[in-house]
């Protein structure tokens, strides 16, 4: 879709968007009231911006390349984007492990709105497939796909334990998110990560999950996850 925004000073840009894959970066793209034209970037700064906006709030979105993965290449980008902004995107600049008052103030009232109403994130899928009709991200697919490949993968499983879930409805969870270098599909490893850390974390992430990270995980549910984090982080702006 051709953007018919005027182009806006880099100083007007002071939310920060970061995307760990390019399926993300295709929701988050969607989710956008407007996308802007591009602003010329410093020189060696690899990343590639897209700029738009949610509301008032105008937003410079960034993908780690595709076929990397983990922390250590979302840091990369991450520096990367904070030293542009720092120099060129904005004048409003703030670390990573201390974020704006206004984000947690804010994240803290959606979730008492949640408590009493409900979300806006059906809203938004909405208007995302009325706006861009060849997005495929809005329908979650089926349970088909979730026991696929159970035959091999529970050769040595205890069938007193499987667990058979239902389809429902996407739930908002507020609380802490692991971020690793390698795809958990091991739920025992998984239940000893949890037990033995994550208490300190002070960084505000939205994450779409698409898996429970065990023997059974597959990417049928990515693109709908990701719609629907992009939707919650619109919930949130607003």
């Amino acid at each position: 879709m051709a953007s018919t925004i005027e182009p806006r000073s880099r100083s007007a840009y002071t939310v920060e968007w970061v995307c760990a894959l390019p399926k993300e970066q295709t929701a988050s793209m969607a989710i956008m009231d407007a996308i802007h034209p591009i602003l010329p970037k410093p020189p060696g700064d690899p990343n590639n911006y897209t700029l738009g906006s949610v509301g008032k709030h105008n937003i410079v979105i960034a993908c780690v390349p595709k076929g990397q993965i983990g922390t250590n290449s979302t840091a990369t980008v991450t520096t990367w984007m904070a030293l542009t902004s720092s120099r060129e995107w904005s004048k409003h600049t703030s670390s990573l492990n201390n974020p704006p008052t206004a984000l947690p103030a804010a994240l803290g009232k959606l979730e008492s709105e949640h408590e009493l109403t409900v979300t806006k994130i059906p809203e938004y899928l909405d208007g995302m497939g009325k706006k861009w009709l060849r997005l495929k991200y809005l329908n979650a697919p089926g349970d088909e796909g979730e026991h696929e490949g159970d035959e091999e993968n529970c050769r040595y499983c205890d069938k007193t334990r499987i667990l058979r879930r239902k389809p429902r409805e996407a739930r908002v969870h507020y609380d802490l998110i692991a971020s690793g270098n390698q795809v958990i599909k091991d739920a025992v490893f998984r239940d000893k990560l949890n037990s033995n850390f994550g208490k300190q974390l002070s960084v505000r992430v939205i994450r779409g999950i698409c898996d429970y990270a065990d023997s059974h995980k597959n990417k049928a549910l990515q693109e709908h996850t990701a719609a629907v984090a992009a939707a919650l982080a619109k919930e949130l702006l607003q």
